[in-house]
């Protein structure tokens, strides 16, 4: 009885380890799920026409430009890592 435990553990063992080796080749592939990693090249915004960054800050991984427009003003916050705008705010003239 000890001996077919043994052999069965071992069996399941080694289809436990030859699991692991396939799924590191299939990800090494790339055949994995999609990277949610950050993209190489940010994002490229252009400010409007007539449009001016009046300040410019650094803080804790953001940057967050003051703009002067024709409309008005507006503060940007911009995530370093990627480029998006994290939060925009406007001030009508």
């Amino acid at each position: 009885m000890a001996r077919a435990a043994t052999i069965i553990l071992g069996i399941l063992i080694m289809l436990a380890f030859a699991a692991l080796v396939i799924g590191f080749i299939w990800r090494l592939t790339g055949h994995g799920p999609a990277s949610t990693s950050v993209p190489d090249s940010p994002g490229m915004d252009q400010l409007r026409t007539g449009a001016k960054i009046t300040d410019m800050k650094v803080d804790s991984g953001h940057v967050i430009l003051r703009i002067k427009t024709d409309q008005g003003e507006e503060i940007q916050i911009i995530d370093d890592n990627t480029g998006r705008v994290v939060t925009r705010v406007v001030a009508p003239k």
